[in-house]
């Protein structure tokens, strides 16, 4: 008999849908299981796999920090 795994809420990444760098089995940033360690995030790889079509989802508040050429 198979086990039903409930996809509601996953299993590495508790919806965050970004992982530690670091520890790729811990949630990444503020959520209350997260890493604390400071590495980078990476995108879940069980709920947010990009493609060579679709960019990985980004985390809830992101902003865009962008730098021109002609910054001062």
């Amino acid at each position: 008999m198979s086990k039903v795994v409930d996809m509601t809420v996953c299993p590495r990444c508790y919806n965050v849908r970004w992982v530690c760098e670091a520890h790729p089995y811990r949630p990444w940033g503020s959520h209350m299981k997260g890493c604390t360690c400071g590495a980078p995030g990476e995108p879940c790889p069980v709920c947010n796999r990009p493609d060579d079509e679709t960019a990985p989802k980004m985390p809830e508040g992101f902003v865009l920090d962008t730098k021109n050429e002609d910054w001062d």
